[in-house]
């Protein structure tokens, strides 16, 4: 559980519940909130049929709104675990993702649509306030081999390089931002976010600065 979130009563007994129901999973996650600073707002998802309790048949493809797995809603089984291995602490940021694709990629994943969790992103410590230029980010690219055995995977890592790649505009880090926009596959990309990254530091900051105010 991460210092900023919150487990309701019934997390851990959800969970557990998913592997009784289904003995194949290797790891499961809940249903959250996610806690911003004035609201708290519904999660949305992409690629489910029903609401119910389920093992996720193409796991990325649940994951292009919102991340499925967080580091306060997931469990894993010991036996995953040291198949998929740990953090790679090479890397300050964006390194849960990095897990979360092998995690997807080697682990069998149950999911309930129940809320357990609140995800704090109000937070004032929170490792996302840090510059660019002080961060290590992944290089997904060593994934590439695994894309066609994984449907879903390609965009789910082109939709986080997108995020990188606005990070390094918005900080006018043209280099870096041309790093990532290069190997992203713009299909996977919606129109309006093929445009963002077209777009200066300024207008990116003066959208960002509207987007905080109408949140708020």
């Amino acid at each position: 559980l991460d210092a900023d979130d919150y487990w309701n009563s019934n997390h851990l007994l959800i969970l557990m519940s998913l592997f009784k129901s289904f003995p194949q999973a290797q790891a499961a996650s809940s249903n959250y909130k996610l806690k911003r600073l004035r609201k708290t707002l519904d999660t949305t998802w992409s690629h489910f049929k029903n609401k119910e309790d389920q093992i996720l048949q193409d796991f990325f493809k649940h994951n292009f709104l919102n991340s499925i797995f967080t580091c306060s809603t997931l469990i894993i089984k010991i036996e995953a675990l040291e198949k998929t291995g740990f953090f790679n602490e090479k890397f300050t940021h964006f390194e849960d993702i990095d897990w979360f694709i092998r995690l997807g990629m080697n682990s069998t994943v149950a999911f309930s649509f129940q809320v357990t969790a609140i995800i704090d992103e109000a937070a004032d410590n929170r490792s996302d306030q840090i510059e660019m230029t002080h961060r290590k980010l992944p290089d997904f690219s060593v994934y590439n081999q695994n894309l066609k055995n994984h449907k879903g995977l390609e965009k789910y890592i082109d939709l986080n390089r997108f995020s990188i790649a606005l990070a390094y505009r918005m900080e006018n880090d043209i280099i870096n931002a041309t790093f990532y926009q290069q190997q992203i596959n713009l299909k996977n990309l919606s129109l309006k976010q093929q445009k963002l990254l077209k777009m200066s530091r300024l207008q990116l900051k003066s959208l960002k600065h509207t987007q905080n105010i109408l949140g708020n």
